[in-house]
């Protein structure tokens, strides 16, 4: 009995798997359309032997731009497979945030929105990679920013929970919407033109 539930066990998680493999490739398959068919479009066009018909400078240009694109989506679908090794050394928190900060601070200037830190607690420490870390923040702080247009405040609090230290990012946007909400962990499922 115990041999038959773990196999029935490994049966779900494998077709668990199957399926998270499956929406991966068809949401990869969709990204990676979208250049492809300006490429296309572009070389037929200029290869029907129309006279003045030829690729022009700007053509050329656009090729590139979406080879560029298809590169950063190869790039991101390895990245999502073989996520990178955290390279973790103890580091101030508050003075990792207040540097991803003025990365964001540009654009948050921009569109006449501002990004407020509170801290809790001074001089919280912990093990981490700060790269990724900054990463995630600042991921987080420019989709803040996207979505609350102008105006508004982005507030990042830290703070310490027992051995953990918490860092919140805040923003006064509209929300993510319900019917959204389960999707925004799912690979290349983004609500933007442009996301991955």
């Amino acid at each position: 009995v115990v041999e038959k539930l773990q196999e029935s066990e490994r049966e779900v998680l494998r077709s668990e798997q199957l399926a998270a493999l499956g929406q991966l490739a068809a949401g990869f398959a969709h990204e990676i359309r979208n250049p492809l068919t300006s490429i296309k479009l572009l070389i037929q066009s200029a290869s029907e032997n129309i006279p003045g018909e030829c690729l022009t400078k700007r053509d050329i240009e656009v090729i590139n731009q979406e080879f560029d694109r298809l590169d950063k989506l190869v790039q991101s679908f390895l990245d999502f497979a073989r996520p990178p090794l955290a390279s973790l050394s103890r580091v101030q928190i508050g003075t990792l945030v207040e540097e991803t900060v003025l990365l964001a601070l540009p654009k948050a200037h921009q569109q006449g929105t501002r990004i407020e830190i509170e801290h809790s607690v001074n001089g919280l420490a912990a093990k981490v990679d700060p790269n990724l870390l900054k990463q995630v923040l600042l991921n987080l702080m420019l989709n803040a920013l996207e979505a609350m247009g102008r105006d508004g405040i982005v507030t990042l609090s830290l703070k310490e929970d027992g051995n953990t230290v918490v860092i919140e990012v805040q923003d006064q946007g509209p929300g993510v919407p319900d019917d959204i909400l389960p999707r925004i962990f799912t690979p290349f499922f983004s609500t933007k033109e442009t996301g991955t």
